[in-house]
């Protein structure tokens, strides 16, 4: 794959761009928790973890990530949100919302929506924002609240 995590650094009206992971097929989530940097990759359906300090230290390959979890194409994960305790909450064109907790252990909160194109977590009252898209070119996105047990 040619998809990359990459930092982008800003010195005054000046930016560097500088890739962290490379490898992967289509990156379309990450979060970083403490020293920990997630990151989903939909065309493999993997969610993968490293250590963001070695690799803003040392570039890293696909093949250096840790599985956290893994799901099907049809899953179509996307974009992530966390808690501080590295839960992670996405979801995906499969009108599924996921969870899955730090030993990698996968739930699903929500199924049956259209395409989830997005998710925000409010750690406070322990509830997700997803933005749902419409079901039909008739309808309209919207979003959906949910509390996480």
């Amino acid at each position: 794959g040619s998809g990359a995590v990459s930092q982008l650094s800003l010195n005054g009206a000046q930016a560097s761009e500088r890739e962290l992971v490379t490898g992967l097929g289509k990156p379309v989530g990450l979060a970083a928790v403490g020293d920990t940097l997630y990151v989903s990759d939909q065309n493999s359906g993997n969610v993968l973890s490293y250590t963001l300090s070695k690799v803003r230290a040392q570039p890293a390959g696909l093949a250096d990530g840790k599985l956290v979890a893994t799901f099907t194409t049809l899953d179509g994960i996307d974009l992530m949100t966390a808690a501080s305790d590295g839960t992670l909450f996405f979801g995906g064109s499969g009108g599924k919302l996921f969870q899955v907790s730090p030993k990698g252990e996968t739930s699903v909160l929500v199924s049956g929506w259209p395409k989830i194109i997005g998710v925000a977590y409010d750690e406070i009252h322990r509830r997700l924002f997803a933005a749902v898209a419409a079901p039909d070119a008739s309808g309209s996105a919207s979003v959906r609240i949910v509390p996480v047990p």
